[in-house]
């Protein structure tokens, strides 16, 4: 993401304002989202390597 120097800076003093509680959850929701995003690429891929598998099964099936 392209940041001006305003945005950052807004940013950071946003960040030193929050609380304690707030930036923990904020920590817990971005973990979150890796994970998420993790388990989407990982099922993806598992989709994309079984594919041709499963293309041949069914040519060989048919």
């Amino acid at each position: 993401m392209l940041m001006t120097r305003r945005y950052a800076s807004h940013m950071r003093a946003t960040e030193e304002n929050c609380s304690a509680s707030r930036k923990e959850w904020l920590q817990m929701v971005h973990a979150t989202a890796q994970h998420s995003t993790a388990a989407i690429r990982s099922a993806i891929n598992a989709l994309a390597s079984s594919e041709p598998t499963h293309r041949a099964r069914l040519r060989y099936a048919g």
